[in-house]
């Protein structure tokens, strides 16, 4: 919250601490729903609280369209979620975050080729983001589009060459491409990048095991 600190909340949802109460306004109560939803104690009544808000005081600013639409999607409910992310970016177009979460949601509903074009929308206006370049890149990798999986991949890492999500899905593409000595540099880039990544770890197992080096796998 913006004018409060707020004590962690129990069951009941945020508990404000100094002031203790807030003006009776649309804003106020539009800042402790959304509280209230980032919290996540009250599950779904925190969600139609804020919903309710939005629909009341309509604002400007897309981030509590935003926090609605990660609700929902925490909750399953992939069609809302989807609904409340394209309003966030329909108030802010340049909006990584937004287009990372509504990709996700919409390649989840197997909807791949609108996932695509939110995807180089948000590198539209976003070029140098790693995330979204790493995201479409593993959607060209779904669509069997291995050059251009690769190229994506390649422009996430030259924006930040210790990303290690990016160096699996590259050593997928290999994989697929059937040159394992590459993909097992990639994976074992991963791996140096990000000790935790399991599916790196998995990946490189899955090599090692079809190329018989069975005790290093």
């Amino acid at each position: 919250l913006s004018e409060e600190e707020s004590k962690p909340a129990g069951p009941q949802g945020v508990v404000l601490y100094y002031p203790s109460k807030l003006p009776e306004t649309r804003e106020s109560e539009l800042y402790l729903a959304l509280a209230d939803v980032k919290d996540g104690s009250k599950g779904a009544p925190a969600i139609e609280r804020l919903e309710n808000a939005i629909v009341k005081d309509a604002p400007a600013e897309p981030e509590f369209y935003f926090e609605l639409g990660r609700a929902y999607a925490k909750a399953g409910r992939l069609d809302a979620a989807i609904r409340w992310y394209q309003e966030a970016l329909r108030r802010r177009r340049a909006y990584p975050a937004v287009s990372k979460e509504l990709a996700s949601a919409l390649l989840a509903q197997g909807r791949m080729t609108q996932a695509g074009e939110i995807l180089k929308q948000g590198l539209a206006s976003n070029p140098s983001d790693d995330q979204l370049l790493a995201d479409l890149g593993n959607l060209y990798l779904r669509q069997g589009q291995l050059a251009n999986a690769r190229g994506a991949l390649l422009r996430a890492l030259d924006v930040d060459p210790s990303l290690a999500g990016a160096e699996n899905l590259l050593g997928l593409a290999e994989v697929r491409a059937g040159d394992r000595t590459e993909a097992e540099k990639r994976f074992r880039a991963a791996i140096r990048d990000n000790p935790s990544l399991a599916e790196a770890h998995n990946n490189l197992g899955t090599l090692l095991t079809g190329t018989g080096q069975y005790e290093e796998a």
